[in-house]
């Protein structure tokens, strides 16, 4: 979050947010990449978060500590899901199941991308 309001201050000196707003808004499909490419890192940050909130507590959690977390949730938003670490509560479960629906959108998303790219017809 540190580093947001930090490029959000470095853009406030360089000309304003408008400019980069213009090109980030320029070119739909490179805006949406941008895009889900931050809620990917926001997912990551708070889904572990939450996850280790939810697990630490419970008896028998194989999740109790910040790093354990972090492995679930890029393995588990990567699709590869190893099974080392699993949510025991329900409340870890259904924080699971938002963090594989939100990593299975966007790789779909990423792999949509670059198919459209190595499709389209170039120009020169």
């Amino acid at each position: 979050m540190l580093r947001i309001a930090r490029v959000i201050r470095i853009l406030n000196r360089m000309a304003g947010p408008g400019p980069a707003l213009r090109i980030f808004f320029a070119d739909k499909a490179a805006g949406g990449l941008l895009m889900v490419f931050f809620i990917a890192i926001l997912v990551l940050e708070f889904g572990s978060l939450f996850m280790l909130a939810a697990e630490r507590a419970v008896p028998g959690a194989n999740i109790v500590t910040a790093e354990d977390a972090v492995w679930y949730v890029t393995v588990t938003m990567s699709t590869v899901g190893y099974g080392d670490f699993f949510p025991v509560s329900g409340i870890g479960r259904l924080v699971g199941v938002g963090i594989i629906v939100v990593g299975v959108g966007v790789f779909g998303t990423v792999t949509g991308f670059l198919a459209n790219a190595f499709l389209s017809p170039r120009t020169e």
